[in-house]
């Protein structure tokens, strides 16, 4: 990750041409597979991509001149997220000039077609306002925090509550509160699965959490398995451009409903922390025991997230036989708004599947009983409020 205000004037001019290109292959995808405009109307639409310095405005539209601007205080401090956010509002507004000019007068800048639009072209519906804050732009986009505001969500609360609960060093209490929290959401989701199953592709969003790796491995593979399981999730796995370090790296995109969202990527960050911590603990019994090394510490991780996958589908199958239901199950088939809002956004989606080997018995051995005896803490509410004055988005 590099600095960009301390580069040389050479160095800062690769970075803007890298940012270009990648803004123009956005551009590019966008009007061909979402609009499937001709060829001579997507020659007319590649406008010029300028980089502007300004204390109010993250980017503006200038259909006289066919201007796309962005701030390049957006490009040097803001995640990737964030500036194709800012830039797809742009495109947007061009969209909007090009394809129906007549909405403009009758409707504003901001209006019921400008909204159709950005949804057509999956942008985040955060981008798809007048003004976007600091802190929606500097947040990851995986934070529950970097969102709009809500009002706090009582079955949330009482999910918490309830995995408070499940920390218990009582084995009996601990399993009996993660039991009782796992099917207060899954009633909740069934309840709204059954609310909504006349509304599709209602009230979902998308949080890209960055693993910070050019490189997928099987642990992410089992995570996600996880989450997608048991969390009312889907996990689409793919590339994300890290323009401050200018390479392709990968991120793991969650798509639900706001509450199933927080929950998994609590887990997801929990997940990851905790396979890490229980490896130190464990390290010293495994290097004892002859293992060592990238390899026994891989397959001691693979083990222990394996280990609590079939924790809870054991807690499933338990929930199964007590409710004569199988809630995840229901609640899949009736949600099939997720499925059209996922196939929306990632049409060409395809299926992953990772197998994991290992020479380190003893790690893979210890990993698991670490997994079996795993518990979801409770995530911490972030209280702090953002002081940050929003900052215009140019029409």
């Amino acid at each position: 990750m590099v600095n960009f205000d301390t580069l040389s004037d050479d160095m800062k001019t690769v970075y803007k041409n890298a940012w270009l290109r990648q803004l123009y292959g956005y551009h590019q995808y966008i009007i061909n597979t979402k609009f499937g405009l001709s060829s001579a109307q997507q020659k007319s639409l590649k406008p010029y991509i300028l980089f502007f310095t300004d204390q109010t405005h993250w980017g503006y539209w200038k259909p006289k001149d066919n201007i796309i601007g962005l701030n390049l205080k957006l490009m040097a401090n803001y995640p990737w997220d964030s500036v194709k956010g800012i830039f797809g509002h742009e495109l947007t507004h061009q969209l909007v000039d090009f394809l129906a000019p007549a909405s403009l007068a009758e409707e504003g800048p901001h209006g019921p077609t400008f909204k159709k639009y950005a949804q057509l072209m999956g942008l985040d519906p955060v981008f798809a306002v007048s003004s976007v804050d600091d802190s929606t732009l500097s947040a990851p986009p995986s934070s529950y925090g970097s969102r709009k505001e809500r009002e706090p969500n009582p079955i949330l609360s009482k999910v918490q509550k309830l995995l408070a609960l499940a920390s218990s060093p009582e084995p009996a209490e601990a399993e009996a509160a993660l039991a009782a929290a796992s099917r207060l959401m899954k009633k909740h989701n069934l309840k709204l699965a059954e609310e909504e199953f006349n509304e599709p592709q209602s009230g979902y969003e998308r949080w890209m959490i960055p693993l910070n790796t050019s490189r997928f491995s099987a642990k992410f593979s089992i995570i996600g398995a996880i989450l997608k399981t048991h969390f009312f999730v889907e996990v689409v796995v793919a590339y994300d451009y890290n323009h401050l370090a200018n390479r392709e790296e990968i991120g793991m995109v969650l798509i639900g409903r706001p509450i199933n969202l927080a929950m998994a990527d609590h887990v997801f960050h929990f997940l990851m922390e905790r396979s890490e911590t229980l490896w130190l603990k464990n390290k010293p019994l495994v290097r004892a025991m002859g293992e060592k090394g990238v390899a026994a510490k891989t397959a001691f991780i693979n083990s222990l997230l394996s280990g609590f996958l079939s924790k809870l589908n054991a807690n499933e199958k338990q929930i199964k036989q007590s409710e004569g239901l199988d809630f995840s199950a229901v609640i899949l088939s009736r949600d099939a708004g997720l499925d059209a809002f996922t196939h929306q956004h990632y049409p060409n989606l395809k299926k992953h599947y990772s197998q994991t080997s290992s020479h380190s018995p003893f790690s893979q051995k210890a990993g698991a009983a670490e997994g079996q005896a795993l518990t979801i803490y409770p995530p911490v509410a972030n209280e702090k409020d953002s002081k940050e004055k929003p900052r215009k988005l140019l029409t």
